[in-house]
């Protein structure tokens, strides 16, 4: 009977020691650490994306991380192949519990999910939004968008596309990289040097201009905008350039300045540069990439240009507006830049009247007399006039004027 009794409580002992040292298994302390986070920070990580936050997990996969990076550098110098490194679900696995750390350490204020999806929707990129896009790749961990369009022109070449990124990313610098849970951007450019070498050894720190970047574009940080303001000035031109983010006014004016700068050095004469020209297509449109693409015009940033002051270098808008509206109007695409030839007709005669619509405003604030290029092609483009009629002018008075 005593023996009988001892047997029952060893038992009992035994089981309740598994079970603490079950809940002190790497997966448990994982899930605990991500339930703690979600709680704190209203962030979305659910079972499948819990990735090791505490010390001795990040601590294991620092050395796998460097033989990942080692590994790729060797293919690299053996196959001569482009020096980007190869991005893979497992690299990323790696990367992003490492990143965040860095990420809140340097001031980041990880933002709840329901903040990032009101992010995302800004840029396009909401799950309902991309789901339609070309050049998003679902991955567990993270989605990633092609911001650098490849040159694809037939099904099959997407169809190689679409394989190589399934399996790995090896032209990382093209992409951004979205993190599901998280709620942080990634650049995957960047991932080779987020390991910094000092006399301690290998140890791993985000480069500034991702820090910055998150902290300005999910926190609205001013300090981080003013950062990137003064050391890299491109991130903040794609948010309008390749995602129609032209609401900030200090962006805008960036932008506007950096176009007529664009402008003075590619005069010649009286003779418009075509790359200034297509540079600024880029910049007041884009051409949002769906199985039937559409148009989408940067009216903020035009709006912004409305508002800059009133003196002798920004009159100079005046000229570049009118130019590029010229371009616009042309009868045959073919005579225009390669880049305003990817639009049809009724996307070059809709941005067309926009252009004309605020060069008339702008010039009136000038006082300035006589025709534009709107007047000339109501009078000699029989294509853009019934566009127009059939539009109603798209509600603008000043054009029915």
């Amino acid at each position: 009977m005593l023996n009988t009794q001892l047997r029952y409580i060893l038992v009992a002992m035994v089981s309740t020691i598994c079970l603490q040292c079950a809940s002190k298994t790497p997966q448990t302390q994982n899930i605990n650490s991500a339930k703690a986070l979600n709680k704190k920070y209203q962030l979305n990580i659910t079972s499948n994306l819990v990735l090791p936050l505490n010390k001795a997990g990040l601590d294991s996969l620092k050395k796998e991380y460097l033989l990942i990076v080692d590994r790729n550098a060797q293919v690299i110098d053996e196959e001569s192949e482009e020096d980007d490194l190869a991005v893979n679900e497992k690299l990323m696995s790696i990367y992003i519990p490492y990143a965040f750390n860095d990420l809140v350490k340097r001031g980041f204020k990880p933002i709840s999910a329901e903040l990032f999806e009101q992010k995302l929707t800004q840029l396009g990129l909401n799950p309902t939004q991309r789901k339609k896009l070309k050049g998003v790749y679902e991955h567990p961990h993270y989605f990633t968008f092609l911001i650098a369009p490849l040159q694809v022109t037939t099904d099959e070449e997407q169809k190689k596309v679409d394989e190589q990124e399934a399996k790995c990313i090896k032209i990382a610098g093209l992409y951004h990289f979205y993190v599901k849970g998280y709620n942080f951007i990634a650049m995957p450019s960047m991932l080779e040097s987020f390991i910094k070498q000092d006399k301690n050894g290998a140890h791993f720190s985000l480069d500034n201009e991702l820090v910055h970047y998150n902290c300005f574009l999910l926190n609205n940080n001013k300090f981080s905008l003013s950062w990137l303001c003064k050391h890299n000035k491109t991130l903040l031109f794609d948010l309008v350039k390749v995602y129609g983010y032209d609401k900030n006014e200090t962006i805008n004016k960036l932008l506007l300045k950096k176009m007529l700068n664009l402008n003075r050095a590619s005069e010649v004469g009286s003779t418009y540069n075509g790359s200034g020209l297509d540079y600024i297509h880029t910049v007041f449109s884009r051409k949002v990439q769906l199985k039937s693409p559409y148009l989408v015009i940067h009216k903020g940033l035009f709006e912004t240009l409305m508002q800059l002051p009133l003196n002798n270098e920004n009159k100079q808008w005046t000229n570049l507006l009118n130019q590029y509206g010229e371009q616009l109007v042309k009868t045959s695409p073919t005579e225009s830049s390669l880049c305003l030839s990817s639009l049809n007709d009724n996307e070059r005669f809709e941005l067309a009247a926009y252009t004309a619509y605020y060069l008339i405003k702008l010039r009136n604030k000038y006082k300035l007399t006589g025709d534009c290029f709107y007047q000339k092609a109501l009078r000699t483009n029989r294509m853009f006039r019934t566009y127009l009629e059939k539009v109603n002018y798209l509600g603008l008075s000043v054009l029915k004027k």
